[in-house]
């Protein structure tokens, strides 16, 4: 399934106010641990950090 499919249903399911991106980088803990995935979910309260960096609230 391509990318735009993907989003257009998770639009279909979530409405169109959803925030759905696509083409972008996850950064996990660790070492060398940047993935990017064809689609990624951000937990529900994270807010983006003065980097622009989205982080659920139990992260340090």
């Amino acid at each position: 399934m391509s990318p735009k499919r993907a989003a257009c249903q998770l639009r279909a399911h979530f409405g169109e106010d959803a925030e759905i991106d696509k083409g972008v980088r996850i950064d996990l803990p660790g070492f060398r641990n940047g993935f990017c995935p064809d689609v990624a979910e951000v937990a529900e309260g994270a807010e983006p950090d003065a980097k622009d960096r989205c982080a659920p609230k139990t992260w340090g």
